[in-house]
């Protein structure tokens, strides 16, 4: 990893010229720039293949990463032929094998006329090549120039919040292999955490195969112009550690002459994956579970004061605040239970219809959600909170910019009119919705008469009421596998009898969801759930453990324009002001 730049002098390069055919090639003497050694090529007549073009450089040696061979190089060039006063450049990451072929200038008709009324004997090219990035199976190394570093710690200071892709102190980067694929890294560096100027690099992931569930990264800090070498260090995490917020931090750097530092900084770092951890890839379990880390899911809650309709019925002598802080708990659990067991954040929407914050109308983000399957082997819409007599959701939706809100009703029929509304685009994306409310059961019935093509679980049966518990609901509480749920539900001492959840499954039946009579002691491992639903048996700290995580790891969620970009909004009050969620916003 290395600058450098070289001089060729032609002489003769008029009678050269004549000489030459179409194609016809000057080779200029090989040159080094770090272990890479490089080669200038002339073409007087230009060639056509494989890239048109008069000039041309080419890579001849790569040099070695940790002593593997290099397969991708991004070499930036600049190039300057004095006579004719031409100036191109270029700035290519591809292939050892594609750059010894050579790339040239992009600017390539401007050489072409400038050589074409050229007529003297005497030619001098000069070019300043930067070597930016290498990579080799498991590991990449690339420079990272900032340009003025005084001035971007300065607007840091300014502004210490830039933080993402679009700062200019972020940088993409990829480590490939054959055992995980690519894995699409972003690193940010953040200056001035100390007096000295000093600053440390975290390292997010962006992208991965969904196999991948650990990673182990070692890095290596170098500030090529004050010859500082930081000693290596190493980052282990989860997928959901690795892929939230802005990652794994690395350690500070310790440079006592940072701080006098002035003009251009260039940031070297060495990276190597040192253990990746797989999960063993299975079909998706489409018809037979809800959870998957290759579903999408959308979680909603609207429950309190200003939402219509019907609460869950509350089972205690405390209720708190009654439903209202049982379904966003309801949703609290769920999240982190999908996130523990796999379920990537960026496949995650949460939304809280409770009426205080500027939301995207119900309809809009249902549509959208539906329509932008992306891939995904199944959709799963979760819904807690308030219904209507024919098991309509309640929300309270706020328009952008409004001081008050609406009531908007979505009944099940028309969500699943808007679902065939969009076919045959969606048609192979089954859809599966989770109904914690009073007359869950319609759903299940709306599901039939619409020919579903998916699944619906249900709290309870048309016409009934669903209970919960002062943190959590016994349906909710039952998917998860946690504690006497099952008890819960088979309870007789309720307003009208035991809690018979519904569901409607893909061969087009609607009843009650079969659930068994074993139950779990206290302290004793969850027990498994039905066969007839295939749900998970999770870990016995799952749900126990939900509760203690802060909402903070919830930091992807999808934007109200079409979800076509990250947002975060904290500041959301849950159930106790340490409690945030980022929600989805208008």
């Amino acid at each position: 990893m290395a600058s450098g730049n070289h001089r060729w002098d032609v002489t003769g390069f008029k009678g050269l010229r004549e000489q030459c055919a179409e194609g016809d090639c000057l080779y200029g003497p090989e040159f080094k720039v770090g272990g890479a050694r490089l080669q200038l090529h002339l073409h007087p007549g230009m060639n056509s293949w494989p890239d048109p073009g008069a000039l041309f450089l080419r890579l001849l040696a790569a040099p070695l990463v940790e002593g593997k061979l290099v397969d991708t190089i991004k070499i930036r060039a600049k190039f300057h032929i004095r006579e004719i006063d031409f100036r191109g450049h270029v700035s290519v990451k591809d292939t050892v094998a594609r750059w010894s072929g050579g790339f040239g200038p992009d600017n390539v008709e401007d050489l072409k006329s400038a050589l074409a009324a050229f007529d003297a004997d005497r030619l001098t090219t000069e070019v300043i090549v930067d070597i930016l990035e290498l990579g080799a199976p498991g590991s990449t190394v690339f420079r990272w120039p900032l340009p003025d570093f005084e001035e971007l710690k300065a607007s840091y200071t300014a502004n210490p919040c830039r933080a993402g892709f679009h700062n200019r102190l972020s940088r993409r980067f990829e480590i490939s292999d054959t055992q995980y694929g690519t894995l699409v890294f972003r690193a940010d560096i953040h200056p001035n955490i100390d007096f000295t100027g000093n600053f440390y690099v975290s390292f997010k992931l962006d992208r991965a195969d969904a196999k991948v569930s650990e990673l182990d990264l070692r890095y290596r800090v170098i500030i090529e112009e004050l010859a500082f070498d930081q000693t290596s260090g190493s980052l282990t995490g989860g997928r959901s550690q690795w892929s939230r917020g802005l990652g794994l931090a690395g350690q500070p750097t310790d440079c006592k002459t940072l701080c006098m530092h002035r003009g251009t900084l260039t940031v070297q770092l060495q990276l190597s994956i040192t253990s990746c951890t797989l999960n063993e890839h299975k079909e998706p379990p489409v018809w037979s579970d809800f959870l998957s880390s290759e579903f999408r899911y959308l979680l909603l809650s609207a429950a309190g004061n200003l939402v219509c309709g019907t609460p869950e019925g509350v089972d205690s002598d405390r209720p708190h605040d009654g439903f209202t802080g049982v379904s966003l708990q309801n949703i609290h659990r769920l999240y982190t239970f999908l996130e523990e067991s796999g379920v990537p954040p960026e496949n995650l929407i949460v939304a809280d219809y409770s009426g205080s914050e500027e939301l995207p109308h119900p309809r809009e983000l249902l549509e959208n959600f539906v329509k932008e399957a992306k891939g995904a082997a199944k959709l799963v819409i979760y819904f807690s909170g308030h219904a209507g007599d024919d098991g309509a959701w309640c929300f309270r939706w706020r328009p952008r910019g409004q001081k008050y809100g609406a009531d908007v009703h979505v009944s099940p029929s028309e969500l699943f009119q808007w679902k065939a509304a969009l076919e045959p685009c969606t048609e192979r994306t089954p859809l599966e919705v989770i109904v914690e409310a009073v007359n869950a059961g319609a759903w299940c019935l709306a599901a039939k008469e619409a020919h579903l093509h998916g699944r619906v679980l249900a709290a309870c049966a048309p016409g009934c009421r669903a209970w919960a518990h002062n943190d959590i609901s016994f349906f909710t509480e039952w998917l998860l596998g946690r504690g006497l749920a099952t008890r819960a539900l088979k309870s007789t001492h309720l307003p009208g009898g035991p809690q018979v959840p519904w569901e409607y499954t893909r061969v087009g039946t609607a009843g009650p969801l079969r659930i068994r009579s074993d139950m779990a002691k206290p302290g004793t491992k969850p027990f498994a759930l039905t066969g007839s639903t295939g749900l998970p048996s999770p870990s016995s700290t799952a749900g126990s453990t939900a509760f203690s995580k802060s909402w903070g790891s919830m930091n992807n969620m999808i934007g109200a324009a079409g979800f076509s970009r990250p947002h975060t909004q904290s500041g959301s009050v849950l159930s106790t002001p340490r409690t945030q969620l980022p929600l989805v916003s208008h």
